[in-house]
């Protein structure tokens, strides 16, 4: 069987398509390809080929990425798209994401192509997997609900000796026994062994209290004995009526076994959610260090050389060259310098460099002298460096939901001051982001898990390092958006 990944590239230059397949080929992703370089054949090649993946130019003659990007999406919905380019820049990067691209790979590392390319390809499998969880999980949930419409309530009633008086159909059928068996005999029977004593006990001071009804179940999980000697879990709801010693007890009761299944189910389902999400941090915390390092060894080092080399060419030009040329140096040491800024701030943004080397209070100052310095939101820090250090996971993950809390009150708060505050007690650590912005109303409009991709970023997140996350906010008073976390390790990202 062939299994050659079907790869549609869109590349209007052969030679850099060339130079993709053989990258693929040297990193052992085996693939046929088919290369097209016009809208036309695009689309053509989206409709015949039924492609595994498809790598894209971002700037092509009379067609765009963009535009090729919402076509796969449209007619491919769930195909990787990866683009390949080397005009694309940082911000244009981060749209391409935000519309549907899997991941963007500069033609000048190539190096990159089949890692990224497996990781679409993985990823588009989780995502496969879990539809096909939630259909698994749709389906046994509705037989759940049809069975729970179906089923008429099982009813039996006793007299103060505990002695069955009603069995009712349902009974019969729930327990497999006949009515005109069980009228008369002990309701024990219904009942394994070992709950009996309790049992006894629940309806004695059931009937002191004077209650008309209660459940039960209430101090732990009860259960039902069938004729065949089958326990399964039931969830009832017991009444009393009339006086002593004519009083009757009704047990009203269902069987819960399928939803209890049906339960378990969604607590595995819920389990692999957070397992799976944890793993995407984590892989995102590997890869932002390792894009981090580069810039810091490659980029970093290179502007330092060049800033090197021109002090140089200063030193050793004859005077009346180096005045011909001084605006001309002076300029490109301006647009060193700048460009050091760049990478500095970029990397902060990737891994701040303190966060490793010094803590959290130093991370979150070193961010928000970077969020200070763009200018419209002036950030401080509030608190001391937590000692003994937070495990890795903790800080790195407080840090990266300050940095997104920050992103989202630069963009939707419309406020001009920010303030972080750390605090540890001695089992918790405490993060508080304050601005003074616009705040809104929680009780109309209350802050629920779904609301924005951001808050739900946040909250699993916190949720990653067993905290919790909770936000305040009032009209005109800004909002404060809280987080609650233990001071030992209890994730899954170290």
């Amino acid at each position: 069987m062939d299994d050659a990944l079907k790869i549609l590239v869109l590349e209007d230059v052969a030679a850099d398509a060339e130079l993709m397949l053989r990258a693929l080929q040297r990193g052992g992703v085996q693939c046929r390809a088919r290369i097209v370089a016009s809208e036309a054949d695009f689309r053509r090649g989206l409709d015949e080929s039924e492609p595994d993946i498809i790598l894209s130019d971002f700037a092509l003659p009379g067609f765009d990425g963009m535009s090729a990007l919402r076509m796969a999406r449209a007619l491919r919905p769930d195909t990787p798209f990866l683009f390949v380019s080397g005009t694309i820049g940082e911000e244009r990067a981060v749209e391409t994401l935000k519309e549907g691209a899997s991941d963007y790979v500069i033609k000048d590392s190539l190096q990159r192509l089949p890692a990224a390319v497996q990781k679409a390809l993985e990823a588009q499998r989780l995502r496969a997997a879990k539809r096909e969880t939630d259909e698994v999980l749709r389906e046994s949930e509705a037989r759940y609900r049809n069975i729970v419409k179906s089923v008429i309530e099982c009813i039996i009633t006793v007299d103060e000796r505990q002695c069955i008086v009603v069995f009712n159909p349902a009974a019969e059928s729930l327990f497999g026994y006949a009515r005109a068996e069980m009228i008369g005999k002990p309701l024990g029977m219904l009942i394994p062994e070992r709950y009996h004593a309790r049992h006894v006990e629940h309806i004695r001071r059931f009937a002191a209290t004077g209650q008309t009804s209660r459940a039960m179940g209430k101090y732990g999980l009860i259960h039902g004995l069938r004729a065949n000697g089958e326990e399964f879990p039931i969830e009832a709801t017991i009444s009393q009526s009339g006086i002593s010693p004519n009083k009757l007890f009704t047990v009203i009761l269902r069987d819960i076994s399928e939803r209890m299944r049906v339960e378990q189910a969604l607590r595995d389902y819920t389990g692999r959610l957070r397992l799976l999400s944890h793993r995407l941090f984590e892989a995102e915390e590997n890869e932002r260090r390792r894009l981090a390092r580069e810039l810091h060894d490659r980029v970093g080092q290179n502007v330092t050389a060049l800033s090197l080399n021109l002090n140089l060419v200063r030193a050793e030009l004859p005077a009346d060259v180096l005045q011909k040329i001084s605006a001309r140096l002076n300029d490109c040491e301006g647009l060193l310098y700048s460009t050091a800024q760049l990478v500095r701030d970029v990397i902060v943004d990737l891994r701040p460099p303190g966060l490793d080397e010094l803590g959290l209070v130093a991370a979150l100052n070193e961010y928000a002298r970077q969020v200070s310095s763009r200018g419209g939101l002036s950030t401080t820090v509030t608190g001391i460096e937590i000692l003994p250090r937070l495990p890795p996971a903790t800080e790195i993950t407080l840090f990266r939901i300050a940095q997104e809390a920050l992103n989202n009150i630069a963009k939707h708060a419309g406020a001009t001051g920010v303030t972080l505050t750390v605090e540890a007690g001695p089992d918790t650590v405490v993060l508080t982001i304050a601005d003074n912005g616009r705040g809104f109303d929680t009780a109309a409009r209350p802050v629920r898990p779904t609301s924005s991709l951001g808050m739900v970023s946040m909250r699993e997140r916190a949720e990653s390092i067993s905290g919790q996350l909770r936000v305040e906010s009032s009209p005109g008073e800004g909002t404060r958006v809280i987080v609650e976390a233990p001071r030992a390790n209890h994730s899954q990202l170290d």
